[in-house]
């Protein structure tokens, strides 16, 4: 039987996750309450796009590589 290989450490996945959770929670809070949390807003705009920019940066990455090596 094979072996599973483990997966890397994703940081754009842990980013999109944790700026998702954010803009959800202070969405909830304004839903709920009515309070504007800029705060949660700010912390998942910031994480949602740097987990995007990370993504594309690995993405482009890997396309040059495959470039280079072939």
């Amino acid at each position: 039987m094979e072996e599973k290989e483990m997966g890397e450490f994703s940081l754009p996945a842990l980013l999109l996750v944790t700026g998702f959770c954010f803009l959800t929670f202070a969405l909830v809070l304004r839903i709920l309450d009515g309070i504007n949390m800029k705060l949660f807003l700010r912390i998942g705009f910031i994480t949602f796009i740097s987990g995007v920019s990370t993504g594309v940066c690995i993405l482009l990455d890997k396309k040059t590589e495959q470039r280079s090596g072939s």
